[in-house]
């Protein structure tokens, strides 16, 4: 019996060798550094106490390009091999002026604590038919054609003087904080996040860093307060708690779209510039349990 054990030990530490570096992770915390806006670093598919990224950072997943889109129009060079999922035990640091897509190549992310984002941070999650990349006029084509991911977070969100956050079809089971940030009140190109949403550009034309939440499902109270950016919008997000979308300034006109969520508490909407609105969106009203108050009264 002993020698038998010895022996499935041998072929075990055996197994291990031959996996190599590419098979999933093991538990342990980890840091994703480095990486350039056109050859983000790859976090591996793996599970990990906790996380933290202080570079250019992507996961891998379903989606591994070339052509995905409206008939193939739109070219995601960096989802250049498929990817595994990524659990986090804990929780999920972007450092300040990180950058983390675990959004346009549609992998599977889960975070059982808390996520915050620094200054100048930005963060992708999630991929629903409805991730597209903000080019200056339409079509705007999708990065996500049939697919909808499952991502969640266990704690809160917060964000303090973040870049951009793109958040789709992702469970939240605490609060969202928005904090400020935005890059400032214009549409200029991101070079990173261009190359991550549309990195053959062409006459698409480059990406400015914007902050959306999108189907979602958030089990506590979200707040976007002091945003100065390009464009913002919330849709069809489930929100088990208030709402309150306050003293933000945009440089499109066409900003501060907020339509088609369910509220549980009060929406708040005030000291916007643009005001809040429906827009193009082609959105419905938002269903309110409690207060519709200020810009949104009629939204």
């Amino acid at each position: 019996m002993k020698q038998f054990r010895a022996g499935l030990a041998i072929l075990a530490l055996v197994a291990g060798m031959l996996a190599g570096p590419t098979d999933a992770a093991a538990a342990g915390s980890f840091t994703c550094s480095g990486g350039t806006a056109t050859s983000p670093a790859t976090i591996p598919a793996g599970t990990y106490t906790s996380l933290t990224v202080t570079g250019i950072c992507h996961i891998l997943g379903v989606v591994t390009g070339p052509a995905v889109g409206p008939n193939g129009t739109e070219v995601i060079t960096n989802c250049n091999a498929p990817g595994g999922a990524v659990h986090v035990l804990g929780g999920l640091t972007i450092a300040p002026n990180a950058f983390l897509d675990a959004g346009s190549c549609a992998p599977t992310v889960t975070v059982a604590g808390n996520v915050s984002v620094g200054s100048g941070g930005t963060f992708i999650l999630g991929c629903s038919p409805f991730l597209v990349i903000m080019p200056p006029v339409p079509p705007f084509p999708t990065l996500c054609p049939g697919i909808t991911t499952s991502d969640s977070i266990g704690g809160n969100v917060t964000s303090d003087q973040p870049l951009a956050l793109i958040f789709h079809a992702t469970t939240i089971n605490g609060n969202v904080s928005v904090l400020g940030g935005g890059g400032g009140v214009n549409c200029n190109a991101d070079l990173t996040l261009s190359a991550a949403l549309d990195s053959e550009l062409g006459s698409l034309g480059p990406t400015p860093a914007y902050t959306d939440f999108e189907n979602n499902a958030i089990h506590g109270g979200a707040s976007f307060s002091g945003l100065q950016g390009c464009w913002f919008g919330i849709f069809r997000n489930q929100v088990w708690g208030s709402v309150s979308v306050t003293n933000n300034t945009f440089a499109d006109a066409d900003a501060t779209e907020v339509a088609t969520n369910t509220v549980r508490g009060n929406l708040t909407c005030q000291g916007n510039s643009p005001a809040a609105q429906v827009g193009d969106s082609g959105g419905l009203p938002n269903t309110v349990t409690g207060r519709k108050l200020g810009e949104c009264a009629s939204l």
